[in-house]
């Protein structure tokens, strides 16, 4: 789905509704139950936004990050809605028609009690804000995997101006492109939560993509931890790295500012999660100073 194009994308998901913003913009509308008063009816409202992620070694292909806003509605049924659309994209058949996403309503069906479905609602009042953004990192730490990749990082204050990420990798398998990366963002929520699937991005060749996303980042982490060669095997030990040089990656440069948790993983075509790193990091506005 490219923006470039002189249609406009056709969402064929059953009981979805969405209207056009702009070209990269659209609000979408999931209403469960026909008739009645809205006390009745399951409702999610929703904003999809398409950013453009430059592709620095291959201009010719464009990449797109979906970005899925929560603005009223149940949170675990936004959720399903958002995993289903991903699954859908992600699918390597068209999307079913609308006559059979039919089942995807049994699907996203929960429990009609009052208090189950207010429990986790959003006023669609909040004032949600987002644009460019610095990126203030306050953790880093590896996630249960088989550890056949070990991330071991951490960040060092190494002058009240400059922070630094050190530590190392071991491959004990090459990182290519049979592997799979995933790479999913949760938003923190007030009551002190995670909420997964802020952005959600998958691929089925971890090594060209990891590139492509991080960009100058990239060039970055291969010099500190004096990555030589391509296979990645062995460990490799860096002395510290500016956080400054990790913004200069391919992500989107804008987005909602708050606080996230971001997950790195590594899976192999048996879906086993061979490493995993986590980072904890808040994204300021460009004039606001870290707390």
């Amino acid at each position: 789905m490219s923006p470039r194009s002189s249609k406009s994308p056709r969402l064929t998901i059953s009981e979805l509704s969405h209207t056009v913003i702009n070209a990269l913009s659209f609000r979408v509308e999931y209403r469960r139950g026909s008739g009645g008063t809205a006390m009745f009816q399951r409702q999610v409202r929703f904003q999809i936004d398409l950013s453009d992620v430059s592709n620095t070694h291959s201009p010719r292909d464009y990449l797109f990050a979906i970005i899925f806003t929560l603005h009223s509605g149940n949170i675990r049924r936004f959720r399903r809605v958002c995993e289903h659309i991903q699954t859908q994209m992600c699918a390597r058949k068209a999307p079913p028609s609308p006559r059979a996403t039919r089942k995807f309503n049994t699907d996203l069906s929960e429990s009609s009690s009052c208090g189950s479905d207010t429990s986790e609602r959003l006023s669609p009042y909040v004032n949600i804000r987002n644009g460019k953004y610095r990126m203030v990192f306050e953790k880093a730490y590896p996630c249960q995997s088989t550890n056949s990749i070990q991330y071991n990082v951490y960040f060092s204050k190494k002058t009240s101006n400059i922070t630094e990420m050190k530590g190392n990798f071991t491959y004990l398998i090459p990182l290519d492109d049979t592997l799979t990366l995933e790479i999913n963002a949760a938003s923190r929520s007030l009551m002190g939560g995670w909420k997964p699937n802020s952005m959600v991005y998958i691929s089925k060749h971890a090594c060209s993509s990891l590139k492509i996303f991080l960009g100058n980042v990239w060039n970055s982490i291969v010099k500190s931890f004096n990555i030589h060669n391509n296979s990645c095997l062995g460990t490799y030990i860096s002395t510290g790295i500016n956080v400054k040089e990790l913004e200069d990656h391919n992500f989107p440069k804008v987005y909602y500012y708050g606080k996230y948790k971001v997950l790195y993983k590594i899976k192999n075509v048996e879906n086993k999660l061979l490493g995993c790193l986590a980072f904890e990091l808040n994204l300021i506005r460009p004039w606001e100073k870290p707390n």
